[in-house]
């Protein structure tokens, strides 16, 4: 009778013991740091590139490129070349060379010749078109390279991060910028990809520990509210930007105790609240600051 007694006991405490280390490891299994996989991060970081490149050819559209780098001054620079040079010969030179001396001497002013402003302003147009043309072919290839990172991650995905809902609404507005490229319509670039940038976010959401869920959600106001700023829908880009809000207080409270990015997350937030006390100014070239100086600080916050 005693040794059942003691069988049972020994049994009872097995199991307690064997329960305990159970609840222990999926206690560790709770805690483990999870971060989003690589082909994830550069399918964000490709339609971060896109829109950057949209942004200078919109500068290049509308002519707002002449602010920040002036071609007419580099063709100035290059007309002042010549002129200075003026070639004579030596004097004391075979006059049965003259024939020939002459039409070089012709041909070398012809080149130093400088350019008249119509001839300037046309190099300057060339240079200008020829920047456009690159950079849609830029966002031509970055784009494909979204469509084949996408397909890897929709392969590789096996944490049933992805519902059909989620995939679908991201495929979409995928699509939709990809035709917005292919159409060269640069606002509706801002308005697919920061879109894009919304609809991936859920995808980084399901990685406990990754910043890229928050991060590309201020990305899409940001952008949204620059758009809105452009179609003079001045209010309506200020609300998206006080939105925010969410975000910034989900990443300090995913970052915890990290000073130094707790730091970032406050010029981040800053940075937002300035670019909404922009929007009151009407300087689209004042927005433009704001805007970079954000999205220049979440890069930092990604790191």
């Amino acid at each position: 009778m005693k040794k059942t007694k003691l069988s049972i006991a020994f049994v009872l405490i097995l199991l307690v013991l064997t329960g305990c280390r159970e609840r222990k490891n999926q206690e560790v299994k709770f805690e483990k740091k999870e971060k989003a996989p690589p082909t994830l991060i550069n399918i964000g970081r490709d339609i971060q590139e896109i829109l950057t490149t949209a942004e200078e050819v919109e500068k290049l559209i509308d002519g707002t490129y002449l602010d920040e780098k002036s071609l007419r001054q580099e063709g100035k620079e290059a007309g002042q070349g010549g002129g200075q040079n003026n070639p004579q010969g030596n004097s004391g030179e075979s006059k049965g060379q003259g024939g020939e001396s002459q039409e070089q001497e012709g041909n070398n002013k012809e080149e130093n010749k400088p350019k008249s402003l119509e001839e300037k302003n046309k190099e300057e147009e060339e240079k200008r078109q020829e920047k456009i043309i690159q950079g849609w072919q830029s966002m031509s290839k970055k784009i494909e390279s979204v469509h084949k990172g996408w397909n890897s991650f929709e392969t590789e995905d096996k944490k049933g991060s992805l519902s059909l809902e989620k995939a679908d609404e991201f495929r979409n507005s995928l699509n939709n910028l990809t035709k917005s490229i292919e159409d060269k319509d640069v606002m509706k670039v801002y308005e697919y990809g920061s879109q894009s940038l919304l609809n991936i976010s859920p995808m980084f959401d399901s990685y406990k520990d990754d910043l890229g869920g928050e991060t590309n959600k201020i990305k899409h106001g940001v952008y949204l509210a620059y758009l809105r700023f452009i179609e003079d829908r001045i209010l309506q880009g200020s609300n998206i930007l006080k939105q925010l809000d969410n975000s910034i207080n989900n990443l300090k409270l995913k970052i915890g105790e990290d000073k130094d990015k707790i730091k970032v997350v406050e010029k981040v937030n800053m940075a937002i609240q300035d670019m909404e006390k922009a929007m009151k100014e009407g300087s689209l070239k004042l927005i433009r600051i704001k805007r970079d100086v954000i999205i220049d600080n979440i890069k930092e916050l990604e790191k």
